[in-house]
């Protein structure tokens, strides 16, 4: 239950990229100018291809809806999602929107599937878009890249109505697996701990490892090359500490 608990909680990782865009959230700009600019946002951040639906603007419940999330495999894997999401939707605080740590009053995800696959001399597509991410965390900012990844959140509630596991590896036939988690809401997630854009970006990847890895029935080979990898991004993270703190508390 404790890894189930880390996987969903550190989703709010992705969710909170749709902060970076606060700019815009309550503004009357069209739903597809924030549906360009989120997928800018994560596409730089994991460098990969990222699609969305559609971004619906609620002032009324001072939130935002983003419709049919899409993250695609990083190269060198093979074309093909490797995280998509049914529906997000985020509700603030308003008040603290300008405020140097906004307030997330609640993260609602629906219908999201994460495909995990390991590939011999390839490490796993996820850990592909950790390394993406933590390249971003740790580099020194530049010119073009969007300086809001960096801003930090506390978020209050997290409620999960449907999440699916789906984990597969190319050197075990009949190694994919498929894994239910259960509906939950956890409550004043990270209320001591404010973290960053980019962090929860790279502690949302590792969060779903380490869940996969907890699969009842996967086989050993599989869960050793998947804790391997995990253990390689821990130690290839850098130096600041921040992200380690934050999977801890």
């Amino acid at each position: 239950m404790k890894t189930i608990f880390r996987f969903i909680v550190t989703t709010i990782g992705m969710v909170l990229i749709v902060m970076s865009i606060a700019a815009i959230l309550f503004s009357t700009q069209a739903g597809a100018v924030a549906d360009a600019a989120f997928e800018r946002m994560l596409g730089y951040i994991y460098q990969t291809d990222v699609t969305i639906d559609h971004v619906v603007f609620l002032p009324r419940q001072r939130a935002m809806l983003v419709q049919g999330l899409t993250i695609q495999n990083p190269p060198p894997f093979k074309a093909g999602p490797a995280i998509e999401m049914g529906e997000l939707l985020v509700t603030v605080a308003p008040t603290t929107l300008l405020s140097s740590q906004p307030v997330v009053k609640e993260v609602l995800m629906k219908d999201a599937e994460f495909y995990i696959r390991y590939e011999v001399g390839r490490g796993s597509n996820l850990g592909k878009l950790d390394e993406n991410a933590q390249r971003f965390n740790t580099s020194q900012p530049s010119s073009t890249s969007p300086v809001l990844a960096k801003r930090e959140y506390v978020i209050k509630s997290f409620r999960s109505e449907k999440a699916v596991l789906d984990v597969s590896a190319n050197f075990v036939p009949g190694t994919s697996l498929q894994l239910d988690v259960a509906p939950f809401s956890l409550e004043e997630l990270s209320s001591s701990n404010p973290v960053s854009t980019m962090q929860l970006g790279t502690l949302f990847i590792r969060s779903v490892l380490r869940e996969a890895i907890s699969v009842k029935g996967l086989l050993k080979p599989v869960a050793d090359k998947l804790d391997d990898e995990l253990q390689r991004l821990r130690e290839g993270e850098g130096r600041t500490g921040s992200v380690s703190e934050v999977e801890q508390s």
